[in-house]
């Protein structure tokens, strides 16, 4: 049964709200269980996630469309000790059709009695209707918010996203989970990772962007170092200057100051864009060529992220 009264009120500080349905998003490879599982790893052991302090609770991680013994290998690629982290598979003990959320809590009740938080791994194969309706996906996720607030428990699902266009890098990421929108407008916390250079299958780098449902979005560049995501730099979001950079020259070295005056005519403050530069040399959308002077990678009007 429930705690009557719940005494913490994140998971992670102003990230996961606890009694609420949380996204983890992504493309088909772009390393949402990865993710997942890491974010998993540190904030079980109380370490800070996405730079913030870490609030453990009892928690399972069930995968809803693998077995157990996948997700097991899983883990041990990523140097965790599964016999560390409770776990199960849904597909280990349901048919396709009769998955749901309550009976994902029941099984994760069953491998630990007194589960806090459920992470639900192919979290869209639990809603009953279509994953491209909206109607059917905010009844499925408005039930589910209820059930975490009745159970106290909370919910962090790894959902799929479409692929985006590389000169649409900074274009609403919320509106890239695959079918309805309603996925992330109705998440308390959504997080979507995406490659770098979508079109190239061994582009190792990942852009993992926040998406709260209060307070500004931020993103992380990360990149597979073996199984392993690892954390590279901050990335500076300025979709302003994202878009005046898919028609600046590529041939001819640019200097700072001129991407800094071109900035300030678009109402951005100096810091910000000195930011972005290092953001954009970090992602090898530009690099450095002579002091002060910067070049644009990749064909005019097109894909400038690295590969």
């Amino acid at each position: 049964m429930p705690d009557d009264q719940p005494t913490q009120k994140y998971l992670v500080d102003h990230l996961f709200r606890t009694r609420d349905v949380h996204l983890i998003a992504g493309p088909s490879r772009a390393g949402k269980t990865t993710l997942a599982l890491q974010i998993l790893d540190s904030w079980s052991r109380g370490e800070a996630v996405f730079e913030r302090a870490s609030h453990p609770l009892p928690a399972v991680y069930m995968a809803c469309d693998r077995p157990a013994e996948s997700l097991r290998g899983h883990m041990e690629c990523l140097d965790m000790d599964p016999e560390a982290h409770p776990h199960d598979s849904m597909a280990d003990h349901t048919a396709e059709g009769e998955r749901t959320v309550e009976k994902a809590l029941g099984i994760a009740r069953k491998t630990l009695s007194g589960v806090r938080v459920l992470f639900l791994d192919g979290f869209e194969t639990l809603c009953a209707g279509r994953i491209t309706e909206h109607r059917d996906v905010t009844k499925f996720m408005l039930t589910t918010a209820a059930l975490c607030r009745k159970e106290n428990i909370t919910v962090i699902g790894c959902v799929p996203a479409v692929k985006s266009k590389e000169n649409e890098r900074y274009s609403a990421p919320q509106d890239r989970t695959l079918g309805s929108v309603a996925w992330m407008k109705l998440s308390d916390m959504a997080i979507l990772i995406e490659p770098v250079t979508p079109k190239n299958p061994e582009d190792a780098n990942r852009i993992v962007t926040l998406l709260p449902h209060r307070g500004a979005t931020r993103s992380f560049t990360y990149a597979f170092d073996g199984p392993r995501l690892v954390r590279r730099a901050q990335v500076t979001l300025l979709p302003p200057m994202d878009a005046w950079l898919q028609n600046a020259p590529r041939q001819t070295p640019i200097p700072a100051k001129q991407l800094v005056e071109a900035g300030q005519a678009l109402g951005i403050v100096r810091w910000k864009l000195y930011e972005w530069i290092k953001t954009q040399v970090d992602l090898g959308t530009m690099t450095r060529t002579d002091y002060g002077e910067y070049q644009i990678v990749g064909p005019a009007g097109g894909e400038t992220a690295p590969n």
